[in-house]
């Protein structure tokens, strides 16, 4: 489905070994993915299969321009899925576990147009500190859970809790319309330990449920949002991940 097939099927077909490679969407939006590490999924999701339109299509964004957070960015598909879109951004957060994973999201961004979204090299839990990262071998798997010290490609990561990343990085926000949660269980830390006021800034907010870690449900996770005013109106099942829309009334 993408415009450079040829060049993509020849890839896979002569350079196997090859770990970068760009995939280019309608002509317009240009990628660079680590295929070794399998960045190319995100990609499919947002573009291919479609997994975020019909949650995105319950969105109003008045004048079609947004201000969101993007917890889980890997190498910045679904922010320039926005662009596709047709909204304009006024102020984005694209938070990313993995640093290797970062620098694509960067270059991803510089070459799509991505210019008022900035990166941030972190984790989100539901408190402050750092981890001693090891990354999982497939950047969309990545996860703050998986802390495997000295060894070869482990290193120190910060985490910042949703209020910490928001009051250090988007004060310049005008609003707050979208949070977009998609980090392999740390979503329920990130509900449970978010203060109300933290989520009631946001207007929408879209969570992926992963299988939930020990001590944490799904259900308290409900409750949390809907303590904050939130509704699910949409929801959908994505392979073995399950998708919300989250509206405060």
């Amino acid at each position: 489905k993408f415009s450079n097939r040829i060049e993509l099927i020849y890839g896979r077909l002569v350079r196997r070994h090859g770990r970068l490679t760009r995939y280019i969407w309608k002509n317009k939006f240009s990628f660079i993915c680590d295929t070794s590490l399998r960045d190319h999924i995100s990609l499919q999701e947002c573009f291919c299969e479609r997994v975020y339109d019909a949650l995105l299509d319950k969105c109003h964004f008045p004048s079609n321009r947004i201000a969101y957070v993007n917890v889980g960015a890997n190498i910045g598909a679904f922010d320039v899925l926005l662009l596709e879109r047709g909204l304009a951004i006024d102020a984005g957060l694209a938070v990313e576990l993995n640093p290797h994973t970062a620098a694509r999201c960067l270059a991803n961004f510089q070459s799509n147009g991505v210019v008022s979204t900035k990166i941030i090299n972190a984790g989100v839990a539901d408190n402050n500190g750092s981890i001693q990262f090891n990354p999982s071998g497939t950047s969309v798997s990545d996860n703050i859970f998986s802390v495997a010290a000295g060894q070869k490609d482990s290193c120190q990561i910060n985490l910042l809790t949703l209020q910490t990343l928001l009051e250090l990085h988007a004060s310049h926000f005008p609003r707050f319309d979208l949070l977009k949660l998609d980090c392999e269980q740390a979503e329920y830390g990130i509900i449970r330990s978010s203060p109300t006021a933290v989520l009631e800034k946001f207007r929408y907010i879209i969570v992926e449920f992963h299988p939930p870690p020990a001590n944490e449900s799904v259900e308290a996770a409900y409750a949390k949002l809907k303590a904050a005013g939130f509704s699910p109106v949409r929801n959908q099942w994505h392979k073995f991940e399950f998708l919300e829309l989250f509206i405060r009334s």
